[in-house]
């Protein structure tokens, strides 16, 4: 079993997720087209019916996150915010997208921890 994670774009005033490979932003008429940036999480080897095995995956999850977000490189402030809110809203996607009810409880514990 595998898992894509694509990076949440931004485009001026939102964010849009797409698995296609590319997006395109319209500013003012003008259309844009850029690849996505893109990580395969593997979790075969997991129990997920084991917290480890959940543990295991949620960690998995939020460094590919963090890797399509380029979240911890160095850059404006308006950057890193950009990169921050990437990482939560890609993160909650692939949580979401793997629907196993004990990842989502700890995602929610961890999101409830970090405010």
């Amino acid at each position: 079993m595998f898992m894509a994670i694509a990076r949440y774009v931004p485009a001026l005033a939102a964010f849009g997720m797409l698995t296609s490979g590319s997006f395109a932003a319209n500013a003012q008429g003008v259309t844009t087209a850029a690849p996505v940036k893109s990580v395969t999480v593997n979790y075969a080897d997991l129990n997920l019916n084991t917290s480890a095995g959940v543990d295991a995956l949620y960690a998995r999850l939020r460094t590919a996150s963090r890797s399509v977000c380029d979240v911890g490189q160095r850059r404006s402030l308006i950057d890193v915010m950009v990169s921050r809110s990437c990482f939560r809203e890609v993160l909650a996607a692939a949580v979401g997208n793997a629907n196993v009810p004990t990842l989502t409880a700890r995602h929610r514990t961890a999101s409830a921890r970090e405010g």
